[in-house]
């Protein structure tokens, strides 16, 4: 889950980096992150993560996105007002493929990532739905 979840992470900044046709905003950013496995709630509670966004983590983030990560392909990008989707495939222990939607605000933004996981020739559908916002400045 914490892997998957810094690949949330990593999408959701640079989908919205590369929706929002701005720099990103840089701050503290608090993304919720809810998750379901065969249907299931991974948690009662959504995980909760702070992390400080400048422009030199986003440009790493989509760095490791494209490159090391997993092997992770976005395809398909593709924007709508403020609504961006895209397809995801990552190669390796981990299997991913999916899709992935973002709905961007003023102050923030929200979303899904539907993908199927697969790991030991065993697969399972994912679901994680987000929400992010800006906090405030990084310290």
């Amino acid at each position: 889950m914490r892997t998957l979840s810094s690949l949330v992470v990593a999408l959701l900044v640079c989908a919205t980096t590369a929706a929002a046709q701005d720099p990103v905003r840089e701050g503290l950013w608090e993304i919720s992150i809810q998750g379901e496995v065969g249907g299931q709630p991974i948690s009662s509670t959504p995980l909760v993560m702070r992390q400080c966004i400048n422009q030199q983590t986003a440009q790493d983030l989509m760095s490791k996105l494209a490159g090391g990560a997993g092997g992770c392909q976005v395809s398909d990008y593709s924007q709508e007002g403020n609504r961006a989707r895209w397809n995801l495939a990552c190669t390796g222990q981990v299997e991913v493929s999916g899709t992935g939607e973002v709905i961007m605000g003023s102050e923030g933004f929200n979303g899904t990532l539907d993908v199927v996981v697969g790991t030991g020739g065993q697969t399972v559908p994912m679901l994680q739905t987000f929400n992010a916002r800006r906090v405030g400045d990084c310290k």
